[in-house]
Parts: structure tokens; C-alpha cells; sequence
């Protein structure tokens, strides 16, 4: 599926940095949809809720470890 192809209303990563390096989400009838900033008429990959959802929290949990590494993990989950 290609960008242009589709009705969306795209908006940057709330992480996205000044370089360019970003990409846009949009929701989609039954999918968030994904695609390069600098590409804007390029590929776009769709995600169910679910596995959106999913992926965003993994990094929520990477970026946490990197800026906080006394943290594990499992503390990152909120596990006791």
C-alpha cells in the first residue's frame, strides 16, 4: 500500500527528532498506519491495534532501560 493512496490525517512521532530521521502515523479504518517522513508517497505499513499497541510499549521499555539502566525490565512493566 502506498501513502498517496490513502485518506489519512498523518502526524509526526511524538519522538520525532529535528534530522528528518521520523516517521508518521495515522489511523487507518482497522489498522495504525506507518510511514517515512521523507518518503511521504512511499510504502506505508499497517499494524492492528493489538500489535501496535505492543510494539509501542517494547519501545516505551528499551528507551526507559537506555536513559535508566538501573532499571529492569521487569521493573519497567510496573512488576513487583
Amino acid at each position: 500500500m502506498k501513502a498517496n493512496q490513502l485518506d489519512c490525517a498523518w502526524r509526526k512521532a511524538r519522538r520525532s527528532v529535528a534530522n528528518g530521521e521520523c516517521i508518521e502515523v495515522a489511523d487507518g479504518e482497522s489498522q495504525i498506519l506507518v510511514r517515512d517522513s521523507k518518503d511521504l508517497d512511499g510504502p506505508v505499513l499497517g499494524f492492528r491495534g493489538e500489535s501496535w499497541r505492543s510494539f509501542v510499549a517494547r519501545t516505551k521499555i528499551k528507551n526507559l532501560a537506555t536513559t535508566a539502566p538501573e532499571l529492569t525490565r521487569k521493573d519497567a512493566r510496573g512488576a513487583a
